[in-house]
């Protein structure tokens, strides 16, 4: 299973700020705080599902073995590259450079990943 979560992180300014923030600041941190917990619940959930799926489907003579790789745009150790994903809005369009940028940023992610280095070498022994 790979999960992919392409969620942002804002620059909140009332983070580093003394200011009283604005209704409007407060709502968007509150939005956001409660839209990464569902997203934390909902990769909890599907990993525990896809593991019941493996137990269920497992024999003893073949049994089935889960990889869940998780890889999202917060796992981006190169600072400008993470501040340019978080500087892209949601929309449904986004533009070539940034389809480019997206793709490459993917591949390494995958290729540092733990989980997937694990599967390949266990797809590589069969």
């Amino acid at each position: 299973m790979l999960m992919v979560n392409a969620a942002t992180e804002s620059n909140n300014e009332m983070d580093v700020s003394n200011k009283e923030p604005s209704a409007i600041g407060v709502v968007g941190a509150v939005t956001n705080l409660q839209l990464t917990r569902y997203d934390v619940d909902s990769m909890l959930m599907t990993k525990e599902i896809v593991d019941k799926w493996a137990a269920q489907l497992s024999t003893p003579e073949h049994p089935v073995t889960t990889h869940f790789i998780d890889v999202g745009i917060q796992k981006i150790k190169h600072p400008e590259t993470l501040a340019f994903f978080n500087s892209i809005p949601t929309s449904f369009a986004l533009k070539d450079e940034q389809v480019d940028k997206l793709v490459e940023v993917g591949w390494e992610l995958l290729r540092t990943n733990p989980e997937f280095q694990h599967l390949l070498t266990v797809l590589d022994k069969q």
